[in-house]
């Protein structure tokens, strides 16, 4: 944790407010509460390179077992329509859609997934954030 007193003085040489490290303290508790969404970040068409901590509960994996690993072979994923198509699509704008994916135990899950493709870093490898909620109940 920053010292109260080191950020007030540079804020006060700065002429900031020296309301910084309230907002600093709120944004490290939002920061905690989204790890609870089930977010994953992959490369485009490649490995998994961050999982929340909602998605290693909704898929009972450590991120540790899932780092590194292409995610559509680490669930099982079925698509609606060809791999490919979506990976076209989503070269092209967001995806919004239903996906079958497999928990570590096993057992069959439908998401309603959310993924887009970031490029905001020229020269960097794109990635493609996903957010994936468990509607198997809504589908029975």
């Amino acid at each position: 944790m920053l010292d109260r007193h080191i950020l007030q003085d540079a804020n006060a040489e700065a002429g900031m407010s020296n309301d910084l490290p309230e907002r600093l303290h709120a944004l490290e508790a939002q920061a905690a509460g989204l790890s609870l969404a089930q977010v994953m970040t992959r490369a485009f068409a490649g490995e998994i390179r961050y999982c929340s901590r909602g998605v290693e509960r909704l898929y009972r994996f450590t991120a540790a077992e899932a780092l590194g690993r292409i995610p559509h072979e680490l669930l099982g994923t079925e698509f609606p329509i060809s791999r490919g198509a979506v990976e076209e699509l989503l070269a092209r704008e967001e995806r919004t859609g239903g996906l079958r994916h497999r928990r570590s135990d096993g057992r069959e899950i439908i998401v309603a997934s959310h993924q887009s493709l970031c490029r905001d870093t020229p020269g960097a490898t794109p990635l493609v954030t996903e957010v994936n909620n468990d509607n198997t109940e809504a589908w029975r």
